[in-house]
């Protein structure tokens, strides 16, 4: 029996076609998701709360207008919680390589945003690793694993979040081999 066997990898390659596409789901944090279901609940109904009370002819006019400008603050507090909770259930992360460029897009269920980078203007693929700096993560104790990044330009682009490092060494050869343009 061998007890020294790595973790599955949570990526999913597909290399077919002109392109390789890399998908990473968004390792779940259970301790979040329970948070902000939880906070969501609670955000909820206060929020339902403060629209009955503002619709009331019998507020005086300065509480109408705290509870104007709280409900305001209450939908961006919405919107960030809810999100942040879809990203934490659902997110993936994808990583498309093809000769022309690379394509990093975060997602929720088919919606989310692209970056797109041109290839001759993309190198250096390479293992970057996110740890929190200074004495606090001594304290804490908390990394945040390993990502894969390319310089692009004057700056430096990452993806993979919370990649196991081997995982991330991995995937990194994988498209090396593939794309010559990750290798300068």
């Amino acid at each position: 029996m061998n007890d020294s066997t790595e973790p599955a990898d949570r990526a999913l390659i597909d290399d077919s076609g002109d392109a390789m596409e890399i998908a990473i789901p968004v390792q779940k944090d259970w301790f979040k998701i329970f948070f902000l279901t939880v906070w969501m609940c609670g955000w909820c109904i206060g929020g339902a709360y403060a629209i009955r009370k503002l619709s009331n002819d019998d507020v005086p006019h300065a509480d109408r207008a705290f509870l104007a400008a709280w409900v305001a603050f209450w939908v961006v507090g919405v919107g960030y919680g809810a999100a942040n909770w879809l990203w934490n259930v659902a997110g993936i992360e994808r990583a498309r390589f093809r000769n022309d460029g690379v394509v990093i897009r975060r997602e929720v269920f088919g919606i989310g945003l692209s970056r797109e980078y041109d290839a001759s203007r993309v190198g250096k693929l390479r293992l970057a690793d996110d740890f929190q700096k200074g004495a606090a993560s001594l304290r804490s104790g908390r990394s945040y694993g390993a990502r894969i990044a390319f310089d692009y330009v004057e700056t430096t682009v990452k993806f993979g979040l919370r990649l196991d490092r081997g995982e991330a060494a991995r995937i990194i050869l994988k498209i090396q081999k593939r794309f010559t343009f990750t290798r300068t």
